[in-house]
């Protein structure tokens, strides 16, 4: 089974969810911070589609 990681709860990012986000190279939306944007390479629309993909 896949690991994924989904953060972008409310914009407010913390050290260790940037490590653990780059640690299990997680996915974010099309629209996230630049934060995001700027470690994870997998884009998805939307956590439904995400789900969709992974089962």
């Amino acid at each position: 089974m896949k690991k994924i990681l989904i953060s972008d709860y409310d914009g407010t990012f913390y050290q260790n969810d940037i490590d653990m986000i780059r640690k299990y190279n997680g996915y974010r939306v099309k629209n996230a911070c630049d934060e995001l944007k700027s470690i994870t390479s997998k884009v998805v629309d939307s956590v439904n589609c995400l789900i969709s993909e992974i089962i």
